[in-house]
């Protein structure tokens, strides 16, 4: 695969406090700019592109989480990552995205919990969602290690290092409104295929990126293929959901051919 242009995206629910870096690869050399606002999420993608100046690839980083905890993902009834994206906001998961104000709006199909604080407890998200601890929350890229803690869970929305409402932002602007077009790895597998033309770049997630993604947006200027794909780094499957950490590109094809995500 290769790339024109990479940019990461500094993610806040606040607008105003969403930053960038974009790289632009001039021949054999990449020019680096200052950081900026991501401005208008809804051409973001095509603005990234117009900048490229070669008919390569865009690859764009977001720190918030792309991903379900294998035990709420399996709870949902629903066959795996790509299958929720198509749900959530409508019909059964209507209320999805609405973060739950009380303990007793806490469900399978509306997840996220507190809206305010006062009153609110862990626990009550663990007993509605049916699970006996945080740890099943947590997908394992995102548990502790020697290195570091756990990270927050998806759906616990309160404090300086809750992700969930960025989560939501995330998803709501950024990967939904392209789903119908987009090509999502490792979830899909197909840009795994060693017979694609587009070659497979892996890029490993440092400690600082612990809750950082990557989505690689198909060729640039008007390329046969804009296909989209979301990673997140160092995933793993379980049932078709992903849970966990891998280090090497042979663990992702054998995962790939066995037809999970």
């Amino acid at each position: 695969m290769s790339v024109a242009v990479i940019a990461h995206c500094d993610w806040s629910i606040d607008r105003k406090k969403r930053w960038m870096c974009v790289a632009v690869r001039q021949a054999t050399r990449w020019i680096l700019s200052a950081p900026e606002p991501v401005g208008e999420t809804k051409d973001l993608i095509p603005r990234l592109r117009s900048r490229a100046e070669t008919d390569a690839a865009l690859l764009i980083g977001f720190d918030f989480p792309i991903g379900l905890p294998a035990a709420y993902g399996r709870a949902t009834g629903l066959a795996d990552f790509r299958s929720a994206l198509r749900a959530f906001g409508a019909g059964r998961f209507e209320r999805w995205f609405d973060v739950a104000e009380h303990r007793i709006d806490i469900a399978i199909d509306r997840p996220f919990y507190p809206m305010r604080p006062g009153g609110t407890q862990r626990r009550h998200l663990f007993d509605a969602l049916g699970v006996g601890s945080g740890r099943e929350l947590l997908r394992r890229c995102e548990r502790a290690t020697a290195d570091r803690g756990d990270a927050c869970m998806l759906f616990w929305t309160l404090g300086g290092n809750q992700v969930g409402k960025a989560a939501i932002s995330g998803w709501r602007e950024i990967i939904i409104p392209n789903v119908l077009e987009l090509a999502l790895w490792p979830f899909d597998g197909a840009l795994l295929n060693s017979q694609s033309p587009e070659q497979l770049l892996l890029l490993k997630r440092t400690q600082e990126m612990s809750t950082g993604n990557l989505a690689f947006f198909g060729a640039a200027r008007g390329a046969s293929d804009s296909r989209l794909a979301v990673v997140p780094p160092e995933a793993n499957f379980s049932d078709g959901w992903p849970t966990g950490r891998t280090s090497t590109a042979r663990r992702w094809r054998q995962r790939s051919s066995m037809g999970l995500g």
